[in-house]
């Protein structure tokens, strides 16, 4: 695309200086594998509406505090890439919405599993 534009190939230091001339727009960094299904979960109202039943079933069975537990998991993917650098909108990072890289999911996982009594 940049050598249509130019109607010339680009030499080899025209993409670092082309983020140089927009660096208060544009960002790069390198951004981990998030599976497509986590990207699109990654959204308010879906947490909103998990507390919402959370406190809903902690009513309607009168849960205690003290008989509330917290368990959290970790997956490890196996042969995961790495970390790949990507390009974008400052304001997007900014806002907390750039999420990672999308991958097809289909990998072996080892799971750990977290637990606070």
């Amino acid at each position: 695309m940049a050598e249509e534009m130019c109607q010339k190939q680009p030499g080899k230091n025209w993409f670092p200086r082309f983020l140089k001339r927009w660096s208060d727009t544009l960002d790069s960094t390198f951004l981990g594998a998030i599976n497509r299904s986590r990207q699109s979960a990654d959204d308010c109202s879906k947490y909103k509406r998990y507390f919402d039943k959370v406190e809903n079933v902690t009513r309607k069975y009168r849960v205690l505090p003290e008989n509330t537990y917290n368990m959290d998991e970790k997956g490890f993917l196996i042969g995961l890439f790495q970390k790949l650098k990507r390009v974008f909108n400052k304001s997007l990072k900014q806002s907390g919405k750039l999420k990672g890289v999308g991958q097809d999911g289909s990998r072996e996982w080892i799971t750990c599993l977290a637990t606070i009594c």
